[in-house]
Formats: structure tokens, C-alpha cells, sequence
């Protein structure tokens, strides 16, 4: 556990899970794959006894109603926007003269 912040674990969403009696952390794209996964998150047998969402930008109205509706809403403990999508380019996008000027 990382004391400072108080994180325990950070996993990947696309490996296989073992369910832990703590609050899960989300940050995921507002795409139809990555909601998906949040619900067949909780589908069955729950992951996480609640959940934070933050998503990367702007999440559709369907895709709202959609985690409202699955069993994920009664345990949705807060959920943002944060505007805050990663976009990687290469170096020589970036510098005026590519490389060459590191």
C-alpha cells in the first residue's frame, strides 16, 4: 500500500481480477469497451464494494444510463469528468527541428 495516497493496488482492466473488500478507482476512457468493462465489472459477483469513476473526457448520455441502470449505480460512490485525455506523438512532431534539437 502506498501510504502517502493511500493506494493499495493498480491493475490493468483488461487482466483477470481478484475481488477486494476495497473502494475501486477507475480511470478509463468514456468508450464503449471501456464502460463495458466497468459493467461486467460488477455483473455478477461484484469486484468492489463501491466505486469512484473518473473518466478521461466527455461521457455520452447513453453511456450514463447505462452505468445508472447496471449494477454498478447503486455502488457508484462519486463519478467525474476530468478533461484530461493522453495523446503521444513522436519527438519529432513535437520539436521544431525534430530530434536534433535535444
Amino acid at each position: 500500500m502506498h501510504t502517502y495516497t493511500g493506494v493499495s493496488v493498480v491493475e490493468d482492466l483488461d487482466k483477470a481480477r481478484e475481488p477486494l473488500p476495497l473502494a475501486a478507482v477507475y480511470y478509463i476512457t468514456p468508450s464503449p469497451a471501456s464502460v463495458q468493462r466497468l459493467l461486467a465489472d460488477f455483473a455478477d459477483k461484484p469486484l468492489y464494494p463501491s466505486v469512484h469513476v473518473f473518466f478521461s473526457n466527455r461521457v455520452t448520455p447513453d453511456a450514463v444510463e447505462k452505468i445508472k441502470r447496471s449494477k454498478v449505480g447503486p455502488r457508484l460512490t462519486s463519478g467525474y469528468v476530468i478533461h484530461a485525455a493522453i495523446q503521444s506523438f513522436p519527438m519529432s512532431t513535437c520539436l521544431p527541428g525534430g530530434t536534433e534539437d535535444l
